[in-house]
């Protein structure tokens, strides 16, 4: 979601808007009113903001996870087969529940 934001405020920020003000409306006696109606650009740019802003949370909960998952996973010896002699060293996940 964040580099998906930085690359849409990068493409709304590239868009020409050479007709920016064109959106106008003529009123009974001719004179031109001009809109308040935004730009596509500003569109783009703000839902890159606002998806730059809607991946914050899901950065605080990947270091949570990160740190629930370190818990679990640990290193355990496994004899190798062709030499029992050498234990071999292999990354291990497990669930450790305390009784008492």
């Amino acid at each position: 979601m964040l580099g998906g934001g930085v690359l849409l405020i990068a493409i709304g920020a590239a868009i020409n808007d050479e007709d920016a003000n064109a959106y106008y409306s003529v009123d009974q006696y001719g004179n031109v009113i001009d809109d308040p109606t935004s730009s596509t650009s500003t569109n783009v740019v703000a839902v890159g903001l606002l998806s730059m802003v809607g991946s914050v949370p899901f950065f605080i909960s990947s270091g949570v996870n990160k740190r629930k998952a370190r818990a679990f996973v640990g290193t355990t010896f496994y004899p190798n087969p062709l030499s029992p002699a050498h234990n071999r060293i292999m990354p291990s996940a497990g669930i450790q529940f305390n009784i008492r």
